[in-house]
């Protein structure tokens, strides 16, 4: 589910299309097929290969990939599956590290951001240099501690999770609001719209419904972390809620910053 993380911005990429009422919807079933295949019929195929209990949170598939590999005698596979993810996770670390920098920049324009400091941007390179060197450092110590700690299934679960939940939760609101915006004749200027009265209905329940039971999955321990009895499934749920209300309240902080300067 958190491979579906950033569909709201598939809305910016159909407003730069030709004929978004025509080739949006187009767009949308070849990805929802593609998509599909990749991650629930791989997945599936991974876990009959490979018991999902004996499954690693983090190399699950490379052993899925390895086991195959050994068992028809293929040579090299498996490493250049590595070199892939490898290049694979470097896109992600421009994505999720870089591409926040390059919004708070533009964010710096607004007046509720303008006074602040972490928004500065440098008098040469125009950059929140500022947030991208505390950013820099935060990143450097959190990877030293993941590095320096035995239990590295559990801090990337947390971590998986803890960011799940944060990105999912506004997604809440998303879907109720664009049934209040549809129905308030809000949207008909844009360059797209969900025709008819029910399907609108039927989508966004169906999306609500779908994030709903990712919020609830992600509070559910996996069997690789071992933990078990109520009290330690209730500090389990009770520290990733915790750094959900955490994150959302330094958020709010910011906010409230702003609003005064």
């Amino acid at each position: 589910m958190f491979a579906f993380a950033g569909l709201e911005l598939s809305s910016m990429v159909a407003g730069r299309t030709k004929n978004p009422q025509k080739d949006f919807p187009k767009a949308i079933l070849s990805s929802a097929i593609i998509i599909v295949f990749i991650y629930v019929i791989l997945t599936f195929c991974m876990n009959i290969i490979y018991p999902a209990d004996k499954t690693s949170i983090l190399d699950g598939f490379s052993q899925a990939v390895g086991f195959v590999c050994s068992f028809f005698g293929f040579k090299y596979i498996l490493e250049i599956l590595e070199i892939c993810i490898f290049l694979g996770v470097i896109g992600q670390v421009n994505s999720w590290l870089v591409g926040p920098m390059y919004m708070l920049k533009t964010a710096s324009s607004e007046p509720i951001i303008k006074g602040d400091k972490l928004a500065k941007l440098h008098p040469k390179y125009k950059t929140p240099y500022i947030a991208l060197i505390i950013q820099a450092v935060f990143v450097c110590i959190l990877c030293l501690l993941i590095v320096l700690d035995d239990s590295l299934e559990q801090i990337y679960w947390s971590m998986i999770s803890l960011t799940t939940l944060c990105y999912f939760i506004p997604y809440l609101i998303i879907f109720p609001t664009f049934l209040k915006l549809k129905y308030k004749n809000i949207s008909q200027h844009m360059g797209f719209s969900i025709p008819g009265r029910l399907l609108p209905i039927c989508i966004s329940v169906i999306g609500f419904s779908s994030v709903i039971f990712a919020i609830i999955l992600t509070l559910i321990p996996p069997i690789q972390l071992k933990i078990s009895g109520f009290f330690s499934t209730f500090w389990y749920v009770a520290s990733m809620l915790f750094g959900v209300f955490l994150s959302f309240g330094f958020a709010l902080l910011t906010l409230k910053k702003g609003e005064k300067l």
